[in-house]
């Protein structure tokens, strides 16, 4: 690491309790949001825990009017900055086979990974911005 990227670096850490909580109330707000959008399921995130939230990913039901794909192509045409952070499970992965986990078999986590799809809560997300992408996710369900 260069000493400028430290510089900025060490600045950034005196930011992150902000950040991390702007992150939370972002999740928040999207996911009291999206439990009532038929289709469509926000993380879960226990009671008792504190979750950083360094990725939102909801899960594309099938009752939803479109696949995770088609989602995140929709999403993506209207300028909403989505991912898919988990195409394939970890045991597919070209490393984790070389550690011998290729032939484990997990039909859950393979369909997981076929429907979840990550919405952006990083800390410059307005709540103008998750009005957008929820109106956005409503339009398609047609409610």
């Amino acid at each position: 690491m260069t000493e400028m990227c430290a510089a900025v670096g060490s600045v950034q850490l005196k930011k992150l309790d902000g950040f991390i909580k702007r992150r939370r109330e972002n999740a928040e707000l999207l996911t009291e949001r999206i439990k009532k959008i038929a289709g469509l399921t926000p993380p879960y995130v226990k009671n008792d825990f504190r979750h950083v939230l360094n990725q939102y990913a909801i899960k594309v039901e099938d009752d939803y009017p479109m696949n995770r794909n088609e989602l995140a192509g929709y999403l993506t045409k209207r300028d909403v900055g989505v991912a898919v952070h988990y195409p394939i499970p970890i045991y597919k992965q070209p490393f984790y086979k070389t550690l011998g986990y290729g032939g484990v078999v997990c039909p859950t986590v393979e369909q997981v990974c076929k429907r979840i799809l990550s919405l952006p809560v990083h800390p410059s997300v307005t709540n103008e911005d998750i009005a957008c992408i929820v109106d956005f996710l409503q339009e398609v369900s047609g409610h």
